[in-house]
């Protein structure tokens, strides 16, 4: 058995004409079996939709019927009626607008029959719901004809699934394909984002150690030249200071002696500058030589900075500069000790 689904429904019901329409969308709404079907009349019809209409005649009811009518069955079904177990059903107001729109074309081709025959028809409520008394070939109902209908449509229908559902598949596989591929797309493009965000890393990194390398090279540089210089320098001062140190060993008092003379301006100098600084000056004294008592305090000053020398540093400067003095380089004297004198007298005998 094979459950008919809404979409197989619609689907049929959109290959089917006008009469298998209605029977087919009566047959899927109400549930009713083929052979009950085929049995019903149009009075069965008129009766179902009763209180939508007060007509008895079916010209009446076709004329006067209104769309949008449900429909309310009972009857006692061929497969129960031994039991006489009744059935009641509704079928929707889209069924009864199909029924009526078959019975309407139905009655409009009677009408084309008396014209053109002369013949007497007219749809009446014996006559079946879904067929015509005349036309078998075209329009008559039989259980038989709707079961061989309905299988031809259900085999197309089967077809239509089965091809349906291989393009759904195909389609699925090649959606599934697709997705894949751009995944894997996707995936080469992440990965190569990430290739070149790690050698740009990679770049900056050597470009960072280079440029510290390089720094680290200058300041090295630097600080040897500093250190360089540094040393030149220190060894320049001691060799200087070792010509100086020489010198002095060499020249000793005549050189300290010379270093005093070139300076002892400088002294005078400094020693006399508070005393030009001095603008007015009033000296009171009772011998008269306020004058000459002043002007003799750079002489004392000077001297007295000689005294705070030699007791400071044990070198006498008035002793160094009376050296270097012209009584100093013509006269000598001697003083000798008694073996000296001995020694001296022993070489004149």
């Amino acid at each position: 058995w094979y459950v008919l689904t809404k979409e197989d429904i619609k689907y049929i019901l959109d290959l089917c004409t006008l009469p298998y329409k209605a029977i087919i969308n009566f047959a899927a709404v109400t549930g009713m079996r083929i052979a009950d079907i085929s049995n019903l009349k149009v009075k069965d019809f008129m009766k179902a939709t009763e209180e939508y209409h007060n007509c008895t005649e079916v010209n009446d009811f076709l004329n006067c019927a209104e769309p949008g009518m449900m429909g309310f069955w009972e009857l006692i079904p061929q497969k129960t009626r031994r039991s006489n177990v009744q059935c009641k059903v509704f079928n929707t107001p889209e069924c009864s607008d199909l029924i009526l729109f078959s019975l309407n074309e139905r009655a409009k081709y009677y009408d084309k029959l008396r014209e053109k025959k002369g013949l007497d028809y007219e749809i009446t409520k014996n006559d079946p719901l879904f067929g015509n008394r005349t036309f078998n070939y075209k329009m008559q109902i039989k259980a038989k004809s709707i079961s061989v209908t309905l299988g031809r449509y259900k085999n197309t229908l089967i077809a239509e699934i089965e091809k349906k559902a291989d393009a759904d598949k195909y389609k699925v596989e090649i959606d599934a394909a697709a997705d894949l591929e751009q995944r894997k797309r996707v995936a080469e493009a992440q990965k190569y984002e990430a290739e070149q965000r790690a050698l740009a890393q990679n770049a900056e990194s050597d470009a960072a150690r280079y440029r510290l390398e390089q720094e680290a090279m200058g300041i090295k540089a630097k600080g040897e030249a500093e250190a360089y210089a540094i040393q030149k320098k220190g060894e320049a001062e001691a060799l200087a200071m070792d010509k100086k140190a020489e010198a002095y060993k060499k020249y000793n008092n005549a050189a300290i002696a010379q270093m005093m003379i070139e300076i002892l301006p400088q002294i005078a100098e400094n020693i006399a500058k508070p005393i030009s600084a001095i603008k007015d000056v009033n000296i009171y004294s009772a011998d008269g030589q306020g004058i000459s008592a002043m002007s003799g305090n750079v002489p004392v000053a000077i001297k007295q900075a000689f005294d705070v020398l030699k007791s400071a540093t044990g070198v006498d400067m008035a002793e160094i500069m009376k050296a270097g003095s012209l009584e100093a380089k013509t006269t000598r004297n001697i003083n000798l000790n008694d073996e000296a004198l001995d020694l001296i007298k022993g070489e004149k005998k």
